[in-house]
């Protein structure tokens, strides 16, 4: 699991409709909502799943990559009245990706996902006013750097 960053200096912007290729110009052809309140971001990294075997009661079992796993983003972020909120949650209650740009100090990221998970912030003072989000990537990020 990616550990959060903080998010000085990044934006989300979401849009509900979906880029007609995935391509940078594609992506910038879409009107984006800008979500305020984003505390952190996660780190954009990919990640192996693994099967583990015990042929023959070896010694040590043998652990071999098997798929790539979905990218993951998770987004913590103060519940406000905010237009790109609202569309967040729009995105967590239809069944299909929506569209984000993520603009990070190291560069901007667009790509779709699923919006699948929806918590409360946690045991923090603040938590009754946060709110976590799980991005589930459905393609690779395109990136500018």
């Amino acid at each position: 699991m990616p550990e959060p960053a903080l998010a000085v200096g990044s934006t989300l912007a979401i849009s509900l409709a979906l880029p007609a290729a995935l391509d940078t110009s594609s992506f910038n052809a879409l009107a984006y909502t800008a979500v305020r309140g984003v505390r952190t971001v996660g780190d954009m990294a990919e990640q192996w799943q693994t099967t583990t075997n015990n042929l023959a009661n070896r010694d040590y079992p043998l652990v071999t990559k098997t798929w790539r796993s979905a990218i993951q983003q998770d987004i913590d972020l103060m519940q406000l009245t905010d237009a790109g909120q609202a569309l967040l949650m729009q995105a967590y209650n239809q069944p299909g990706p929506a569209s984000f740009r993520m603009a990070q100090p190291n560069g901007t990221y667009w790509f779709t996902a699923l919006v699948t998970t929806r918590a409360a912030g946690g045991r923090s003072p603040d938590a009754l006013l946060a709110r976590r989000f799980t991005l589930t990537l459905t393609a690779p990020p395109i990136t500018a750097t």
